[in-house]
C-alpha cells in the first residue's frame, strides 16, 4: 500500500511559477506525469534506470499551448561518468515508478530553464530470497540550465542537486544527496497555433462591404409571389410565407472568400418546429449553397446543398440563448475553410467545409407544415476579413462570461490540487495544477485564425 506524501513545497513552487509565467513573455511552463507501472526484471528496457524520463510535457508559451514530446537522462545516475546508479538495481527488483514535475523555460532561441521533479519508487526483490529488501522512497531533483528552441525542436542541459527521502527501507543507504546532470531533447506539437502576443481583432473593427438597415424610404424590397410576400415594414425586411412546404428568399451580392455576417431577426409566428428562418451562404444557384436554419422552437442546423442533394453537416441542436418572439442576433464567421455560427453571443456550431468557395448570401423564411410564417430581418452587415488575422467573434458580454468561467475553473482546480497534495495523491494533484494553469493562461477556444 502506498504511503500518502504531503508536499507543501510543490504547491508553493506551482504558485510562484504561475505568477511568474503570467507576467512573462516568451515563456514556457509545463507539468509532466509519468506513471510507468509495475515491471519485472528486463521488461522496461531504457526505463530500467531511475534517471530516465520521457514526455509528453504540456507547455504554455505566450498563451499558446504545445505538447512537448521529449526524452531525457541523467548521466550521473546512468553510470556514464563512472558512478554507480543509486539507489536501486532494477535487474534484481520489481519497480513501481512515477515521476511528477514542472519545467520552466524563458527566452527563444536561447533559453534558460529550471525544473523540479519528484520520483516515487517502490521495490520488491526478485526472487524473494535475494538479499535486496523491499523499500519505498522519494528522489527529488532540482536543476537549472540552458537550452535551444529552434522551431519545433529543442534541447537543454541542466545541472543541480538530487536528494533522497527514505520512507520505508530496512537500512537507510549512505547516499543522501548527489550532483545531478540532466540532458533532454524533444520536439513540440502546437495545440493551438497562435500566441497571446498576436492581436485579437474584433469583428466590428473591419469596415462593412454591405450594410443594409432597410430604411422606411426603401421601395425596392416590395415583392409578392404565389407563396407569400417580402416587404419593408417599420424599417425592417418583413417575410410572410402563406403556404406549407414553401420558402421565400432575398439574395444579396457577395463574392468574398473570407467574411463575417451579422443580422438580426425576430420570428412572429408560433413557437413550433413547423416554421424556420435563417441565412444562405455562398449561393451559386438553387442547387448549390449552404444554409443556417433556425427553427421556431429554438433549434439550429447547418446544411449543405450540392448538385441538388442536401446534406446536414450539423444536425438540429438547441440554440442556447434563443429568444422566441424577440429580436435575436445571428453572427456567421467564414474565414475561408470553415463556418462558425453564433446566436446572441453563444457559439452554436463550427463546420469545416470548402466545397463552395464563393457565392451570394441570402435571407430566407419558410414553413415545413404550418401556415403564415412571419419574420423580420434587420441590420444586415457583411465585412471582409483579411488573411493572417486572429479574429475574436465574441461580444463583450460573452468575453466577460468566459473570463468569469475561467476564473472559477482556476480556483476550483487549484483548490483540488492543494487538497490532492495534502491527501497524498500527487499524480492527481499535478494534473489538477496543470488544469488550473491551462484555465488561467491558455488561449480562448473562440479565436478564429483566418489564413
Amino acid at each position: 500500500m502506498r504511503t500518502k506524501l504531503w508536499s507543501p513545497g510543490l504547491v508553493v513552487a506551482v504558485m510562484i511559477c504561475t505568477a511568474w509565467a503570467a507576467v512573462g513573455a516568451q515563456y514556457g511552463l509545463g507539468g509532466f506525469t509519468h506513471v510507468w507501472g509495475r515491471y519485472a526484471e528486463g521488461q522496461i528496457g531504457l526505463l530500467n534506470e531511475v534517471s530516465v524520463t520521457a514526455g509528453p510535457l504540456m507547455t504554455l508559451a505566450d498563451g499558446s499551448v504545445r505538447w512537448d514530446f521529449w526524452y531525457g537522462i541523467d548521466p550521473v545516475q546512468a553510470g556514464w561518468l563512472g558512478t554507480t546508479p543509486q539507489p536501486i538495481d532494477s535487474r534484481l527488483v520489481n519497480v513501481w515508478l512515477d515521476e511528477l514535475g514542472w519545467r520552466f523555460w524563458y527566452g527563444q532561441p536561447l533559453a534558460v530553464s529550471a525544473s523540479y521533479s519528484r520520483l516515487h519508487c517502490e521495490t520488491e526483490p526478485v526472487p524473494a530470497e535475494l538479499p535486496y529488501v523491499a523499500g519505498e522512497w522519494l528522489s527529488h531533483s532540482l536543476t537549472a540550465g540552458l537550452g535551444l528552441r529552434l522551431g519545433s525542436f529543442w534541447a537543454l542541459a541542466e545541472v543541480g542537486l538530487r536528494w533522497w527521502n527514505w520512507l520505508d527501507v530496512a537500512s537507510v543507504p549512505a547516499v543522501s544527496s548527489e550532483f545531478n546532470l540532466y540532458l533532454a531533447t524533444g520536439f513540440s506539437i502546437p495545440f493551438n497555433p497562435a500566441g497571446a502576443h498576436e492581436p485579437r481583432e474584433p469583428v466590428e473593427s473591419f469596415e462593412p462591404v454591405l450594410e443594409e438597415e432597410f430604411p422606411l424610404d426603401c421601395g425596392d424590397w416590395n415583392w409578392e409571389g404565389q407563396v407569400g410576400r417580402i416587404s419593408n415594414l417599420d424599417g425592417a425586411l418583413h417575410f410572410v410565407v402563406e403556404e406549407q412546404q414553401q420558402r421565400l428568399m432575398q439574395r444579396f451580392p457577395c463574392d468574398l472568400w473570407r467574411f463575417a455576417l451579422d443580422v438580426e431577426f425576430a420570428a412572429h409566428s408560433s413557437y413550433t418546429d413547423q416554421y424556420y428562418q435563417g441565412v444562405i451562404l455562398r449561393y451559386e444557384d438553387d442547387d448549390n449553397f449552404y444554409a443556417v436554419d433556425v427553427r421556431g422552437d429554438g433549434y439550429l442546423r447547418f446544411v449543405k446543398v450540392a448538385d441538388g442533394h442536401s446534406e446536414t453537416l450539423r444536425s438540429w441542436r438547441r440554440a442556447i440563448g434563443y429568444r422566441p418572439g424577440e429580436t435575436n442576433r445571428l453572427r456567421i464567421v467564414a474565414p475561408g475553410n470553415e463556418f462558425v455560427v453564433y446566436l446572441n453571443g453563444n457559439r452554436l456550431c463550427r463546420v469545416y467545409e470548402v466545397s463552395l468557395r464563393k457565392g451570394d448570401v441570402a435571407l430566407f423564411a419558410g414553413t415545413s407544415g404550418g401556415n403564415s410564417q412571419s419574420v423580420t430581418f434587420d441590420d444586415l452587415i457583411i465585412r471582409e476579413i483579411p488573411a493572417d488575422t486572429a479574429l475574436d467573434p465574441r461580444s463583450l458580454h460573452t468575453q466577460q462570461i468566459e473570463l468569469a468561467q475561467r476564473a472559477a475553473a482556476t480556483l476550483l482546480t487549484g483548490a483540488g490540487a492543494v487538497i490532492s497534495f495534502a491527501e497524498g495523491y500527487e499524480a492527481l494533484g499535478f494534473g489538477l495544477a496543470a488544469g488550473a494553469l491551462y484555465s488561467l493562461l491558455a488561449d480562448s477556444t473562440h479565436i478564429v485564425y483566418v489564413e
